[in-house]
């Protein structure tokens, strides 16, 4: 799976979300498309918190039992997701906005000479 390919399911999302919701394509809607992101994305980010709690054990009882490692997972992809849908929505050129970002944390950090051949997170080097 590459990211364009990811990229392409996303504006599926976004299309989707145009068709159905036309009243938010008018000019006076645009920023209430992007505030109504920003909101989703903070939703998001606290089940991804309360999730994460939950599977560090910090919730009290009765709410522990409601969250496993696999809400953890499912959680963060939801934060992913709802980030690049509103890259989506405010016309940022995805891939070229993380792979310039990158290349400038891995100048930073003086990594710019370590192999970046591509393999699974979480593989042994």
């Amino acid at each position: 799976m590459t990211f364009h390919y990811l990229l392409r399911k996303y504006k599926l999302i976004d299309d989707y979300f145009a068709e159905h919701f036309p009243q938010l394509e008018k000019q006076s809607a645009k920023e209430y498309r992007v505030l109504a992101r920003l909101s989703k994305i903070t939703e998001e980010l606290g089940e991804l918190t309360s999730a994460i709690h939950g599977d560090l054990n910090l919730h009290r009882e009765g709410k522990q039992k409601k969250h496993q490692h696999s809400e953890v997972i499912k959680e963060w992809a939801d934060v992913f997701n709802t980030v690049i849908l509103l890259g989506i929505v405010l016309k940022i050129d995805i891939p070229n906005a993380i792979d310039s970002r990158l290349e400038e944390i891995m100048d930073r950090y003086n990594l710019k000479n370590q192999n970046t051949a591509e393999k699974n997170i979480g593989e042994s080097k």
